[in-house]
C-alpha cells in the first residue's frame, strides 16, 4: 500500500470551488484501488453534501484544517539530505530497523512543526499502530507505522539510526 498521499487539493472535491488562504476545509483519507486517496471538501459540501461525504467508503482518517498562507519557493532548490528527504526515501521499507528510523524521523519532523499529527489508527490486518501526519506546508499526508518502542529498545534503535545515517553519508559522498 502506498502511504504517501498527494498534496492537498486547490479545489473542493465535491463542488469544485477554489480554496483560498485561510479557508477551512475537511480532509478524508480513504482506501482506493491505487492505495490511499485524499479528498478535500469545503465546509458547505462537508456539512450539507448530497452524497454524504462524511461516509466515503474505506475512510481511515478525517480531519479539519485551514489553507496555510502561500509560500514563495526558493529560486533554486537546495539539494541536501534532510530528515524529510530521508523519510520519503525510507517510508515504504519493510525492514524493521528502517521502520524504526521512519518513526524517529516522523517525531523529529513533528517536533520541528513540519508534520502535524492528525490521527492514531490501528491496522486491522497486521495489528500495527499507525500515525497519520499532514505536511504543514504542502498538505501531503503520510502514514507511519508506530513500532511501539520500549525504553529497553532505545539503545538498539539508536544504533540502527546511526548505521542508516552513516550509510546515507557514504552514499551522498
Amino acid at each position: 500500500m502506498d502511504w504517501q498521499i498527494q498534496a492537498r487539493s486547490k479545489t473542493c472535491t465535491g463542488c469544485g470551488s477554489r480554496f483560498n488562504e485561510g479557508d477551512t476545509y475537511h480532509c478524508v483519507l480513504a482506501e482506493s484501488e491505487d492505495g490511499l486517496g485524499r479528498r478535500d471538501y469545503c465546509t458547505s459540501c462537508w456539512e450539507g453534501g448530497s452524497d454524504d461525504v462524511r461516509t466515503v467508503p474505506g475512510t481511515i482518517s478525517t480531519w479539519r484544517t485551514t489553507v496555510p498562507p502561500k509560500l514563495v519557493p526558493p529560486d533554486e532548490p537546495i539539494k541536501r539530505t534532510t530528515a524529510e528527504t530521508l523519510l520519503r526515501k525510507y517510508l515504504h521499507s519493510t525492514s524493521p530497523s528502517e521502520k524504526n528510523f521512519c518513526f524517529i524521523l516522523g517525531l523529529i519532523l513533528e517536533r520541528k512543526k513540519l508534520l502535524r499529527q492528525r490521527e492514531l489508527l490501528r491496522d486491522e490486518h497486521r495489528g500495527a499502530r499507525l500515525v497519520v501526519y499532514e505536511h504543514a506546508r504542502t498538505g501531503e499526508s503520510y502514514v507511519i507505522e508506530d513500532p511501539g518502542l520500549t525504553l529497553s529498545e532505545l539503545e538498539q534503535v539508536h544504533g540502527q539510526v546511526a548505521a542508516i545515517l552513516e550509510r546515507e553519508k557514504v552514499s551522498a559522498a
